[in-house]
C-alpha cells in the first residue's frame, strides 16, 4: 500500500500545479487588457475578442476550481478526472491556435499542458489503504 500512497500524493501534487498554472493563467486573462496580453507573451490571446478571452479564462477558473474540488472540498474524485478532461479540450484548442500563429514556444507549453491534463483525466483513482 507504500506505493499506493506515493501515487495518490504524486496525483494530488499534479492536480494542485496544474490548478495553480490555470488559475494564473485565468487571472492574467481577466485582469489584463489585451494590449498588456500581448506584451506578456500571449499575443495569439490577445487577438482574440474580449468576450473569447473572458470566455477562455471561465473554463481555465472552472477546470481549476474542479482540479481542487475533491482536495478541498470533498468531492468525488471523477469531478477532478473531468475538469482535467475539459481542460485537455481546452489544450487542444489552444495547442492548434498557438501552431496555426507560428508560435512555437505558446505551442510547446500547450502541448505539455495538453498531455498532463489527459493524464490526470485518464489516471483513476488510487485507493488508499491503512499501511
Amino acid at each position: 500500500m507504500r506505493y499506493a500512497s506515493r501515487m495518490s500524493e504524486l496525483q494530488d501534487v499534479l492536480r494542485i500545479l496544474t490548478a495553480a498554472a490555470f488559475l494564473a493563467a485565468a487571472g492574467v486573462k481577466f485582469l489584463l487588457p489585451p494590449a498588456r496580453l500581448a506584451r506578456v507573451g500571449m499575443a495569439v490571446v490577445a487577438a482574440l475578442p474580449r468576450p473569447t478571452i473572458l470566455l477562455v479564462g471561465s473554463l481555465e477558473l472552472l477546470g481549476a476550481l474542479g482540479l481542487l474540488a475533491p482536495l478541498l472540498l470533498g468531492f468525488p474524485d471523477a469531478l477532478a478526472r473531468l475538469a482535467a478532461a475539459g481542460l485537455a479540450l481546452l489544450m487542444v484548442g489552444a495547442s492548434w491556435m498557438q501552431v496555426t500563429h507560428r508560435r512555437s514556444l505558446g505551442a510547446a507549453i500547450a502541448v505539455v499542458m495538453l498531455t498532463l491534463t489527459a493524464t490526470l483525466a485518464v489516471t483513476p483513482d488510487i485507493p488508499v489503504g491503512p499501511l
